[in-house]
């Protein structure tokens, strides 16, 4: 199983970030639809092999030890393909709940980001004020004979 690189989503932008996660989740889902499938192919397959054993147990009595041995071995490659499926099935479970964490972590940032823009629109100061405080500056420096080259370092 190929390991995830999450340090390639730290520097992403929030629409690459959720690109992301909609191209994570469309692969649980093949992945989910992909395993139901093979389960159901498994399962049928199981069905007509034990329906062929058993056609073969009426018509042929004298090779029912064979038959046994084959059916014996059937049931321990189905336990072992049962084991296959359930080791699939907890890594479907543990990539859904990285995605929902995930989740949890982009709405927490987007949160974050709106109080960001909340705090960071009540710092601006309006052009027009800003323009009185400088008049207001300069009329000042005037008043107090502070030089122009020393207010405009200031300013």
């Amino acid at each position: 199983m190929a390991t995830i690189d999450y340090d390639k989503y730290e520097y992403m932008t929030r629409r690459q970030i959720v690109n992301s996660l909609l191209n994570a989740e469309k692969k649980y889902e093949k992945l989910k639809n992909e395993l139901r499938e093979k389960m159901q192919n498994s399962n049928n397959l199981i069905k007509f092999l034990r329906a062929k054993i058993e056609e073969e147990l009426n018509k042929e009595t004298p090779a029912l030890n064979k038959i046994k041995r084959n059916s014996k071995t059937t049931k321990i490659e189905v336990a072992s393909k049962d084991k296959v499926i359930q080791s699939q099935k907890q890594e479907l479970e543990v990539k859904n709940q990285e995605l929902e964490d995930k989740n949890k972590r982009i709405a927490e940032l987007e949160d974050q980001l709106k109080r960001e823009r909340k705090v960071n629109s009540d710092e601006f100061i309006d052009k027009n004020e800003l323009k009185k405080k400088i008049k207001e500056l300069k009329q000042k420096a005037k008043e107090q004979g502070i030089g122009k080259k020393f207010l405009k370092k200031v300013i």
